[in-house]
């Protein structure tokens, strides 16, 4: 995978995957996955998300490790999730873009 660059913000693959064991974006409980990551750097500092996958099929981002960024991102580590829902195929409209 290509680093997706955001103004000063990098997002880069950690090439790497990892087990969880937890709960879901849906709170659904004790359930065991595996969660892609990814660096996240800015000049400032650097932590790891997890593009997590569920054995129930959820799917959620969260904050994996903190590293030394600033401690408000404490919440999507240790709480919060970002659901991940299906993507929806929409017809290709043929024709002119305006």
């Amino acid at each position: 995978m290509q680093d997706l660059v955001f103004g000063d913000v990098r997002v880069r693959s950690a090439k790497e995957s990892a087990p969880v064991h937890g709960e879901s974006h849906r709170r659904i409980k004790d359930l065991t996955g595996t969660a892609d990551l990814y660096f996240v750097h800015t000049p400032d500092w650097t932590l790891t998300i997890a593009d997590q996958r569920w054995a129930n099929s959820d799917h959620d981002v969260r904050v994996f490790d903190r590293g030394d960024a600033p401690q408000h991102f404490d919440r999507l580590r240790t709480r919060l999730r970002l659901g991940v829902l299906p993507h929806l195929s929409f017809p290709r409209v043929s024709g002119h873009r305006t």
